[in-house]
């Protein structure tokens, strides 16, 4: 009995080691594959953690960079634009002062001609008032004055003496000139005053319009000095 109680209390003490044993080992199993998962996952989500981190940096860098080539882009632009703006203003100022010179040559120019066409209209003005003057003297101041004429300006003493129509009625037949003898053509001329001169084959010109136009060009420096200055 004893050995058969001792037999079967071996056993039972046997299984019973074994199921100790088991779920002890079983139990420590858990917890090292429990550990080992937990550091694991512990260090994977560091892992994520730090290649998330280090995505959303280089995200921003990119973004920063992005935008800091924007930037310059603009900048680079708006300094373009500057530039294009500062040319076009130049170019504005340089025509509106050629313009405005060219005004002003053309203005000053007008003036010019406008000066000069009155200084011209007053000189011929004034001459042509010294031939109507000429042609309104008296009978007795003309007649005095073709005498003096015909005697400066005749060389013999046989002298042919043409007048117009007018004068040739009024003063032609009372000329006399001392130690000359005169004699008027039949035919008048057709000047409005003075008297032609024809001894032989000589003709003198004493018409009040030679007489107005030898004056203008004695003149003539005098005139070009009132008409320029």
């Amino acid at each position: 009995m004893e050995s058969v109680s001792g037999g079967k209390y071996d056993d039972v003490s046997e299984r019973k080691i074994d199921e100790v044993s088991e779920e002890k080992y079983d139990n420590a199993s858990e917890e090292k594959y429990d550990g080992i998962s937990n550091e694991k996952y512990g260090q994977l989500s560091k892992i994520l953690t730090a290649i998330g981190d280090e995505g959303d940096s280089e995200a921003a860098r990119i973004l920063a960079s992005a935008e800091k080539e924007a930037d310059e882009l603009r900048r680079l632009y708006d300094e373009q634009i500057e530039e294009v703006r500062k040319d076009i203003m130049l170019k504005a100022e340089i025509k509106a002062e050629e313009v405005k010179r060219s005004g002003r040559s053309q203005a000053s120019g007008q003036r010019g001609s406008i000066r000069l066409a009155a200084k011209r209209q007053a000189l011929e003005k004034a001459f042509f008032e010294a031939e109507q003057e000429l042609a309104g003297m008296p009978d007795a101041k003309k007649k005095g004055f073709y005498e003096k004429l015909i005697s400066a300006c005749s060389i013999g003493n046989n002298v042919m003496v043409r007048l117009n129509e007018q004068d040739k009625k009024r003063v032609g037949k009372k000329l006399k000139v001392a130690g000359k003898t005169l004699k008027i053509e039949e035919t008048p001329g057709s000047f409005k005053g003075g008297l032609i001169i024809r001894e032989a084959d000589t003709e003198t010109i004493c018409t009040f319009e030679a007489l107005i136009a030898d004056a203008a060009k004695e003149l003539e420096p005098e005139i070009a000095a009132i008409l320029f200055s």
